[in-house]
């Protein structure tokens, strides 16, 4: 089953869907669709069939350890009982006894032990090879697709199927057994050749569960025993001459009608008893694979859900991230055009130890600066400067010109006149551009304002008082003589 399905996965036969979680992801958030779950198969998987493939190798790197538990299970199941059996070179029916007397081992020669242990060790060797393959694989990172684990213990099992059900021909089809004379077959069924399928859930996906425990129902109770006629041994007249060919039991079960009925219906009833208990606990098993393989599929459609919005929100934080720091450039950009640049980095290094105090994430341009904000910040914004020049520009004849000019003449003037004074202002560092009011040019030397410490001495940090407005009331500096001088607004 598992070839057949990879084969149609390969050339795109049970490829129904192109699943991306992604969407889906986005259009639930979006309330337009609540369905995330992919489409699926009835027992195959995914329609998706990529998908599909993701989901069993994810599936073998999370159940690893239980598909190891699996395999040893089967191992031990096998080597403590036909293996071991075997080993013990025991034949227990009467014939070998009658045949064979004063031996243990019933005159068995080696030829015929190990032909009659060759498929139980293929058996086992099958088992190791198939726990070797997953712990390479699984363990070791092989190169090859995690998924082939699954396919490599549905061939282990399938292997198991045709070898041990070889020895159940070979083993159980005769009568006459000192232990279980009447249908010993069913007990070697149930101690002997089906526990080891008890782990298939534990190894394979529901599909192949399915798979193999179908066929191994189908060998040993159907195929087998009608080829090799054992039913028969469940009828009358098997039963009746079983009971006559012992004394005990015909002494106690040929006493009366009664007595024989009741021997009879209890063997039959035992019998039947141990194969509708071999065959619930088959559906037992199915149904346990069912159920966990809808709980791994739930976990991995999960696992990719959560994934998706993993990978969205780190998108959003990144796009975030990237916005607060365009934002935080033209802030400063601003600033700088604003104020001096030693004014301006220390407006900038308060306003980052007042954002850290307060705990606000990022200032942005669209934010206030409030009066209380700015008080953290007037030690540093006026500056006592002893040798300052000031320059006014005015343009002679403005407002004549203003009047009989257009506007945009007007404008396309001045635009042109303070971008050739910028640049005159750009030459010499010690020019500071202060504004520009009407058609006046307001410039300012000696303020130092590319001083590289931006720190001025504390003696020199001025004192100030705000009004509940904001505006400033008071403004007290210490000179370098270390007299105070004010200044009231």
């Amino acid at each position: 089953l598992g070839m057949c399905v990879g084969w149609g996965k390969r050339h795109c036969l049970l490829h129904r869907e192109d699943y991306a979680f992604d969407e889906k992801v986005e259009a639930s958030a979006k309330g337009e669709d609540q369905q995330i779950t992919p489409s699926a198969f009835p027992i195959i998987g995914f329609k998706d069939r990529k998908l599909e493939e993701e989901y069993l190798t994810d599936l073998v790197d999370v159940s690893q350890n239980r598909i190891i538990l699996g395999y040893s299970i089967c191992i031990l199941l096998v080597g403590f009982g036909i293996f071991a059996y075997d080993v013990a070179g025991i034949n227990t029916t009467v014939v070998d006894v009658v045949m064979n007397p004063g031996k243990r081992d019933y005159g068995h020669s080696k030829l015929d032990t190990f032909q009659a242990m060759l498929d139980v060790g293929l058996t086992m060797l099958f088992l190791l090879c198939g726990l070797a393959a997953t712990v390479a694989i699984t363990k070791f990172n092989s190169k090859c697709s995690k998924s082939v684990v699954l396919h490599i213990a549905e061939a282990v099992f399938l292997g198991m199927i045709a070898m041990m059900g070889w020895d159940f021909s070979k083993l159980s089809t005769s009568g006459g057994e000192i232990s279980f004379p009447i249908a010993g077959w069913v007990v070697n069924l149930a101690f002997f050749y089906l526990p080891p399928f008890i782990a298939t859930f534990l190894i394979l996906t529901f599909a192949q569960t399915l798979e193999i425990i179908t066929i191994a129902l189908l060998v040993f109770l159907v195929i087998i025993p009608l080829e090799k006629n054992l039913y028969a041994q469940l009828s009358p007249s098997a039963i009746k001459t079983h009971i006559g060919s012992l004394e005990y039991l015909d002494a106690v079960c040929n006493a009366s009608p009664v007595n024989y009925a009741a021997c009879f219906d209890s063997t039959i009833l035992r019998v039947s008893f141990a194969i509708v208990i071999m065959i619930l606990i088959a559906l037992s098993i199915v149904m346990v694979s069912f159920f966990l393989e809808k709980s791994n599929r739930r976990a991995f459609v999960s696992k990719k859900v959560v994934g998706v919005q993993k990978q969205k929100l780190q998108k959003n934080t990144q796009e975030r991230e990237v916005f607060l720091l365009k934002q935080k450039l033209e802030h400063e950009d601003l600033i700088h055009s604003i104020f001096p640049k030693v004014v301006a980095q220390d407006l900038m290094s308060r306003q980052s130890q007042e954002i850290a105090t307060s705990g606000i994430r990022s200032m942005t341009m669209n934010q206030q600066i409030s009066p209380n904000s700015l008080r953290c910040w007037s030690k540093t914004v006026a500056r006592m400067h002893k040798d300052v020049s000031i320059l006014f520009t005015d343009i002679v004849g403005f407002t004549a010109m203003s009047q009989s000019c257009e506007p945009y003449e007007v404008m396309h003037f001045l635009h042109g006149l303070f971008i050739d004074f910028d640049d005159l202002i750009d030459i010499d560092q010690n020019l500071w551009k202060v504004e520009t009011i009407g058609d006046a040019f307001m410039v300012a030397s000696g303020l130092n304002v590319f001083h590289e410490s931006g720190c001025p001495n504390d003696s020199l940090a001025p004192s100030t008082v705000y009004s509940e407005d904001g505006s400033l009331i008071l403004e007290i500096m210490k000179t370098a003589s270390g007299k105070k001088k004010s200044r009231l607004s």
